[in-house]
C-alpha cells in the first residue's frame, strides 16, 4: 500500500536530504493492526528516502516489554525519537503522525541530525530547569494548521532537557477516550504533568511562544519567564 505520491516523495527526499547525523526511531505496536500498519508504513515511506539517515527499530509493546518501560511507552502506536548517539531525545508521537504532523516528523527528525534548536533562548532556559520525568503532552488532530508549533516547542523542551523532560504530541481522534479523559475540546491543548503523573497545567488553543513559555514558567514556580531571543 503506498503511502505518499510520488510528488510527495521527492519532496520528502529533498527535506531529508540536508541530514548529517544518522536517527533512529523506535516504533512500538502492538495495539490496533490498523494504526499499526499505517505507522509501520508511514515509516517505511520515511526511511527508504533518507539514505540510511533514518533508522527505524520495531517493537511489540507486550513481547518488548523491557524497552517499552524503558520509554514509557502505554499506548500504541507510538514512535519515540533518539539522539544520533542513541540516547532518548524525549520526543514522542502517540498515534500516526498524519496530516500536518507527518511534517513536525520530519522537521524533528532533521533538527535531531543537525542538533538544531529554533526556539527562543527562554525557552531553552525552561527545558535546563524542568524536573526531570516532566511530562508535556500536546493533543492534535492531522487537520489542524495550529498544531506543529506548539508540538515543536513540547519537543524542544525535551530535546535540550536531554531526554529528562518528555514531549508528547498524543492524536487526540486516534486516543479519543485519553482525550475525553483531558477534557480535550479544542486542539492544541497542552497538558503538563509533574514527576508524580499529577496534571499541573491545562493549555488549550494556540499561543505564542512566549506566552505558552510563560504559562508553564508560571506553573513550575521558580522557573525563568520567557523573554527574547533565539537558540539555533
Amino acid at each position: 500500500m503506498a503511502f505518499l505520491s510520488e510528488r510527495e516523495r521527492r519532496t520528502l527526499g529533498e527535506m531529508l536530504a540536508g541530514m548529517r547525523a544518522p536517527v533512529r526511531v523506535a516504533l512500538f505496536t502492538g495495539g490496533s493492526p490498523q494504526w499499526d500498519g499505517h505507522a509501520r508504513g508511514l515509516l517505511h515511506e520515511v526511511t527508504a528516502r533518507s539514505r540510511g539517515q533514518v533508522q527505524l527499530e520495531e517493537y511489540d509493546r507486550e513481547r518488548d516489554g523491557t524497552a517499552a518501560a524503558l520509554y514509557g511507552v502505554e499506548e500504541t502506536p507510538t514512535l519515540v525519537l533518539l539522539f544520533p548517539d542513541g540516547r532518548d531525545s524525549g520526543m514522542r508521537f502517540v498515534g500516526v503522525p498524519l496530516g500536518y504532523e507527518f511534517g513536525t516528523l520530519i522537521n524533528d527528525l532533521v533538527d535531531l541530525s543537525l542538533d538544531r534548536h529554533r526556539v527562543s533562548d527562554a525557552l531553552a532556559a525552561l527545558a535546563r530547569r524542568l524536573p526531570p520525568a516532566t511530562t508535556v503532552d500536546v493533543f492534535v488532530t492531522p487537520t489542524c494548521p495550529h498544531c506543529p508549533r506548539t508540538v515543536h516547542w513540547a519537543h524542544q523542551l525535551a530535546a535540550l532537557s536531554g531526554g529528562r523532560v518528555r514531549g508528547r504530541a498524543v492524536d487526540a481522534l486516534e486516543f479519543a477516550a485519553w482525550a475525553d479523559a483531558q477534557e480535550v475540546y479544542a486542539v492544541p491543548k497542552t497538558v503538563v504533568s509533574n514527576p508524580q503523573g499529577q496534571v499541573v497545567l491545562a493549555l488549550e488553543g494556540a499561543l505564542p511562544e512566549a506566552g505558552w513559555v510563560d504559562a508553564l514558567a508560571a506553573a513550575g514556580g521558580s522557573l525563568p519567564p520567557a523573554g527574547e531571543g533565539e537558540v539555533r
